[in-house]
């Protein structure tokens, strides 16, 4: 049985595009790891992924107590916090790819591709 954090991180996982393999795949994720309940947060997820200098390379998105997300975006180089940007709060599950693909220049999703047949 999975623990309440992993499941609330999967959905987010899953809310941004996919599985963890899938991110890994399309932006580089990496050190993915589930966030435990706090008073601030019911859970959530943080991962990375590379980046040059002067972007953001980390994001957390935790899972408020109102159903709703608040997403915090960081340059970290090394073990140093760079630059950490203003927390966001009050996302709802469908601004959380939007806000992430506008604040990382990063796309997240495949795009779906149709095939035209010549008629």
């Amino acid at each position: 049985m999975q623990s309440e954090g992993l499941y609330i991180a999967n959905t987010i996982l899953e809310q941004l595009g996919g599985s963890p393999a899938q991110l890994r795949l399309m932006i580089g994720a990496r050190d993915i790891v589930a966030l435990d309940e706090n008073d601030r947060r019911r859970g959530g997820v943080q991962f990375g992924w590379p980046a040059t200098r002067g972007t953001w390379n980390k994001v957390c998105v935790a899972l408020a107590w109102n159903d709703t997300y608040t997403v915090t975006f960081y340059e970290i180089r090394g073990s140093d916090i760079k630059r950490e940007g203003e927390s966001r709060a009050d996302i709802y599950a469908d601004g959380l790819t939007p806000l992430f693909e506008q604040e990382t220049k990063l796309t997240l999703t495949v795009p779906t591709i149709l095939e035209v047949y010549p008629s």
